[in-house]
């Protein structure tokens, strides 16, 4: 019943969108396995928005080569030129985004100010974000003024992050929730 319910929804959020976007889902989680719930998120928005009629590419950080020395985010550089859209889901990590997510965001940044010299915000100047962190501890305790904000993925321009806390205990009813708020959130890209 419930399934029906979205996909009637979906439908008429589909109905409604007057133009395609073009949305990057970008799972910040370095585990690339699907079991994780970041993963979850990050499908669940991608269906929304796939239903909506939009476009729909995915970076999963973990499967990406990364190395000490060097880091090669070709593909990674392109999609995220490709995108309008850009959906971002990471794990906290001592109060910050996984190293590898901010290496990918920060070298973005530098070529494309090498490039652009006039663009001070790159990645957040023409695409609209939407940032989910993820964390083991409640999520009352990343909502202080002092906690992981938005601002910590360099070149990111977001609103409120969503925090989903004590991801690891959270019931099965929580996480059919998120993730219906999180298929409902991709559907209704504009």
């Amino acid at each position: 019943m419930l399934i029906a319910a979205s996909r009637r929804l979906l439908s008429a959020w589909s109905a409604q969108s007057s133009s395609t976007r073009r949305v990057l889902v970008f799972n910040g989680h370095p585990d690339p396995r699907p079991q994780r719930f970041c993963a979850a998120l990050c499908e669940a928005y991608a269906e929304g928005a796939r239903a909506a009629g939009h476009g729909v590419r995915m970076i999963r950080v973990g499967e990406l080569p990364l190395s000490k020395d060097s880091v090669e985010f070709a593909v990674a550089r392109e999609q995220i030129s490709w995108s309008d859209r850009l959906f971002v889901v990471f794990p906290i990590w001592l109060g910050s985004p996984p190293p590898a997510v901010l290496r990918v965001f920060d070298a973005f940044n530098r070529e494309e100010k090498n490039t652009f010299r006039k663009c001070s915000n790159p990645v957040g100047a023409e695409r609209q974000s939407h940032l989910v962190m993820t964390a083991s501890l409640p999520a009352l305790l990343y909502r202080s003024k002092d906690a992981v904000h938005p601002r910590s993925l360099p070149g990111v321009k977001a609103g409120p992050p969503t925090i989903i806390g004590s991801v690891d205990t959270i019931s099965a009813e929580d996480r059919r929730r998120w993730l219906w708020e999180m298929q409902t959130l991709g559907a209704k890209v504009k």
